[in-house]
């Protein structure tokens, strides 16, 4: 069995057009979370909460 996911992250170029999207595409709600991010609740039972962060600079590959 794996462990439990306590949080994530999405990153994104434009911090107010992503809350924006999240929160009419599936109801989440967000509030300020620093000057480069925002706090998501999802709002459902038991949900694991998160947030977004604003990048400086856009990844261009994955490093694992």
């Amino acid at each position: 069995m794996g462990d439990r996911v306590v949080s994530f992250e999405i990153g994104c170029k434009d911090l107010e057009a992503t809350s924006n999207f999240y929160e009419q595409v599936f109801g989440w709600s967000t509030s300020d979370y620093g000057p480069n991010g925002r706090r998501i609740e999802t709002g459902a039972k038991d949900s694991l909460n998160g947030h977004f962060v604003a990048l400086e600079e856009w990844p261009t590959a994955l490093n694992f």
